[in-house]
């Protein structure tokens, strides 16, 4: 019986929610994770809200990305409602 090879170390997954974001600039959420070697990681995720945007569907949007060895960062789009924001992320790291 031969076994084959992963090529997959690790992979870390979360949700986090945001009440609703304050008007402004754009706002940045940390979520740490477990020590991985970010040149052999891939993240990703997606964000959603909660409500009627209307006309203002681009604040459900932010982006995810691995910030260094132990911190995810999601950074929000902050705009003039108060609804509830919502983002899924994962880290998948290689060997």
């Amino acid at each position: 019986m031969s076994y084959a090879l992963s090529i997959v170390k690790s992979v870390q997954r979360g949700t986090f929610g945001s009440p609703g974001a304050s008007t402004g600039s754009p706002r940045d959420t940390d979520v740490s994770i477990t020590t991985v070697d970010a040149d052999k990681c891939q993240s990703s995720g997606y964000t959603l809200g909660s409500g009627n945007f209307g006309s203002a569907p681009y604040e459900a949007q932010g982006a995810v990305y691995l910030l260094n060895d132990t911190t995810v960062r999601i950074t929000w789009m902050a705009g003039s409602n108060s609804y509830n924001k919502y983002c899924r992320w994962e880290v998948i790291e290689f060997y």
